[in-house]
C-alpha cells in the first residue's frame, strides 16, 4: 500500500524578482508619505500592514489573523 496522499498540494506561483522590486518600491513610496515611515506603531507602520494583507490576497494568501506584533527588545529590567 502507497503512503503518498492521493492528493496534490496546491503551490503559488513564486513572484519574479521584477515583482519583489516593484512591490519594494510601492512600499517604499506608500510609507514615504509618513513622517516615521514604517516605525512600529505609527500610521506609516498601520498602512504597510494593510498595504501586505492587500497584496498577499491579491496573490491567493489570505490572513484572517492582523494584528500588530509587540517586539521586545532586551530586558526592560536592565535599563538598557
Amino acid at each position: 500500500m502507497s503512503k503518498q496522499p492521493s492528493f496534490k498540494r496546491a503551490r503559488p506561483v513564486a513572484p519574479s524578482g521584477d515583482q519583489l522590486f516593484g512591490w519594494v518600491k510601492e512600499l517604499v513610496e506608500l510609507t514615504e508619505q509618513y513622517t516615521e515611515f514604517r516605525r512600529l506603531g505609527t500610521q506609516g507602520d498601520a498602512a504597510a500592514r494593510a498595504w501586505l494583507m492587500k497584496t498577499l490576497a491579491e496573490i491567493g494568501i489570505k490572513i484572517s489573523l492582523n494584528k500588530p506584533i509587540l517586539w521586545l527588545f532586551g530586558s526592560t529590567k536592565s535599563g538598557r
